[in-house]
């Protein structure tokens, strides 16, 4: 369901606060990793780490509360949330990584008989 076209500039918006909540999001659960990692490496940290993930966990919580806000919101304003997503992989592979991506994805669509600007529903 689209509303129209979106505005170049609330597109560009939104595309960086999906990429911004999701690199948020990628810190804390990295932040989270190495915490466990420390209580490995030290139990007698027990305490403080199981503080630090309880405080880390609540921050985790909030950025997905953040990311679901966005996504209603870009949804209400006409974006295509799955889209988005994708754009946004696309934005963070490097220009060689993103030119093997659209060669293999040219490579399927041929091997399943899909021109460019042909969209065709699947069957069984």
């Amino acid at each position: 369901m689209t509303h129209g076209s979106p505005h170049p500039n609330l597109r560009q918006r939104t595309l960086d606060r999906f990429d911004a909540l999701r690199r948020e999001r990628a810190g804390l659960l990295r932040a989270a990793r190495e915490v466990r990692a420390e209580a490995k490496a030290s139990p007698a940290k027990t305490h403080e780490t199981a503080l630090r993930l309880a405080r880390i966990s609540a921050e985790v919580a909030r950025v997905r509360a953040d990311i679901a806000t966005a996504e209603a919101q870009a949804i209400a304003n006409g974006f295509n949330v799955s889209l988005i997503h994708a754009a946004l992989r696309l934005r963070r592979m490097g220009p060689d990584e993103r030119a093997e991506h659209d060669a293999q994805m040219a490579l399927y669509r041929q091997d399943l008989g899909i021109s460019a600007g042909e969209a065709r529903p699947c069957s069984p």
